[in-house]
């Protein structure tokens, strides 16, 4: 019975290596020019990765290089963190994947090239009284967090969603120990950036003048509606441009190009009757015509509830903002006229 459940863990085990050697497949392409990305973003931190074997003991080995400043000793790590995890089977159970025995799946983490993950990270800092920080390319950094703030810290890097790295202070040295890198204040010894020239806030961004321009929106208010809904859709111009063209027209408006296309070849692009008819210049009916068929019409998205939620929130505010500005003008009217001999109210000074 015990050569049975010998063979099942042995089986079950290649097909978990198997699995893990689907996921070192990388594009080295992509790797390398993500790791280009992920080491500048170290630099502003005045940390600089170094890489490791890819081999399935990166984990240990990153973490050798942290704790000894040598790769060699991934071996022994691996067994004092699976000894921890053994000892503590109550405790990390609860976080095997895929229904899978503990005690296989334990012995499988003994084994050299098995993938290192969140049980082993934890018990990684448990073992060797460690706090670690996990940097990761464009995102917030992971914190394993066990210990005082004034514990030595591992510094790591993710990579690819599938490979760790040791993570060294940018000044060096890049070979054997070295100080431990804080896990408070990163960017004490960051490159000083020149400040970027202030922007005119009543300058419209390139965005917003896109925007502007698509809506076909004007006056005074026009750049703070803009700017506004621009921020309600976390800066997604189209969204934008397709909800302000509903407040503005209550509905997305439509040109039937393919129809305008047509009748306009049929007949003279110099015939004003024709324009008038498409309601637009001669000559631009013309120019259509030589272009060959239009694009048919792309039919406008529907609205989400969230949308029309924001369109009812802006209507409110649009019609409050007309009340406002009525008001203002009636209360300049009675005052006119209660002092005749004041200057005629030139309406053009109030917003609308």
């Amino acid at each position: 019975m015990s050569s049975v459940k010998a063979a099942e863990r042995k089986a079950r085990n290649a097909a978990r290596k198997a699995r893990d050697r689907a996921k070192w497949a990388r594009d080295e392409n992509v790797y390398s020019a993500n790791f280009v990305k992920f080491q500048k973003q170290m630099e502003s931190l005045a940390l600089i990765i170094k890489d490791v074997a890819s081999d399935g003991n990166c984990l240990f080995r990153a973490a050798a290089d942290q704790l000894y400043g040598e790769v060699t000793s991934h071996a022994e790590i691996r067994a004092a963190v699976m000894d921890h995890v053994a000892a503590n089977k109550d405790l990390y159970q609860w976080f095997v994947e895929d229904d899978e025995p503990f005690d296989d799946y334990v012995a499988y983490m003994r084994e050299s090239r098995s993938w290192g993950g969140q049980i082993e990270i934890q018990a990684l800092s448990m073992v060797y009284s460690v706090n670690i920080i996990i940097h990761r390319l464009n995102e917030p950094r992971w914190s394993i967090i066990n210990f005082p703030e004034d514990t030595r810290t591992l510094h790591l890097s993710y990579h690819d969603q599938q490979h760790y790295a040791s993570v060294r202070p940018l000044a060096g040295p890049l070979t054997g120990p070295f100080d431990p890198i804080p896990a408070a204040g990163l960017v004490s010894g960051a490159p000083k950036v020149p400040a970027a020239k202030p922007r005119d806030p009543g300058a419209p961004t390139d965005e917003e003048l896109v925007v502007m321009q698509a809506t076909d929106m004007s006056g005074p208010d026009a750049l703070c509606i803009v700017r506004d809904t621009l921020h309600d859709f976390m800066g997604n111009v189209d969204a934008a441009i397709e909800y302000l063209c509903v407040v503005k027209y209550q509905s997305p408006p439509t040109i039937d190009a393919a129809a305008a296309a047509a009748a306009a070849a049929s007949a003279s692009a110099s015939t004003p009757a024709v324009a008038a008819a498409l309601s637009m210049p001669a000559t631009d009916a013309a120019c259509d015509a030589a272009d060959g068929p239009a694009e048919p019409t792309v039919k406008p998205k529907r609205m989400t509830k969230r949308d029309k939620k924001r369109l009812k929130r802006e209507q409110k505010r649009l019609k409050r903002r007309d009340a406002a500005v009525a008001d203002q003008a009636a209360a300049a009217a009675e005052r006119a006229a209660a002092a005749p001999d004041a200057n005629v109210l030139d309406f053009g000074d109030i917003g609308v």
